[in-house]
């Protein structure tokens, strides 16, 4: 249903229909070239190729986040699901690698992980609503593929970002302070902008 609704255009030959289509392929377009030169200035920092693709995935999975969040006010079970998968795939190189050290491979993403859920859930629900599972379990998916580092700044910078446009919309009437806006987008803001200050190990 979430994706339904991202992609519900008219009917192919319609002109709506070819600026949905064009807003999509320019959305991607835009997405792609933005995640090289993201990981361009991320490279240095990063911990070699299984960090790259650690990277690129989350890139990936906060680039979909963002308009499904704010089209549907959700955050699709699949992107979480995905990067979960990516992690437990992503352990077999590393314990190749490090077969000595596989329990603290494997213990140390699943605690921090677990730690971070645990967190989250107690601010979503002092928040009453303004923090969602979905951003819950997409920021403990972050950490469980990233780490608490990546993560810690990630939602630093979407806090600091969510405030500075919360702010702006209040002053112009656009929304009052009760109201609540989509946190996707700013999760992927905060993402970029992680990659772009070198926030970026694993």
């Amino acid at each position: 249903m979430v994706w339904s609704s991202i992609l519900k255009i008219s009917t192919p030959d319609s002109s709506a229909g070819r600026r949905h289509v064009f807003a999509i392929c320019l959305y991607i377009g835009a997405n792609v070239g933005l995640s090289v030169v993201a990981a361009s200035f991320a490279y240095p920092y990063a911990s070699g190729k299984i960090a790259m693709i650690k990277l690129l995935v989350m890139f990936a999975v906060f680039a979909a986040a963002a308009p499904a969040d704010v089209l549907t006010h959700k955050i699709p079970n699949l992107l979480v699901l995905t990067v979960f998968l990516v992690r437990v795939v992503l352990f077999v190189p590393e314990i190749i690698a490090q077969p000595s050290q596989w329990q603290q491979l494997v213990a140390g993403s699943a605690i921090r992980a677990l730690a971070v859920f645990s967190l989250l859930m107690m601010l979503a629900v002092l928040s009453r609503g303004g923090f969602g599972m979905g951003d819950v379990k997409l920021m403990t998916a972050q950490t469980f593929l990233c780490g608490a580092y990546s993560a810690s700044y990630t939602f630093f910078f979407a806090l600091v970002s969510c405030a500075a446009v919360m702010i702006i919309l209040i002053l112009s009437s656009q929304k009052k302070r009760k109201d609540v806006i989509p946190l996707g987008p700013f999760f992927y803001i905060g993402y970029v902008l992680s990659l772009f200050l070198g926030c970026f190990h694993t």
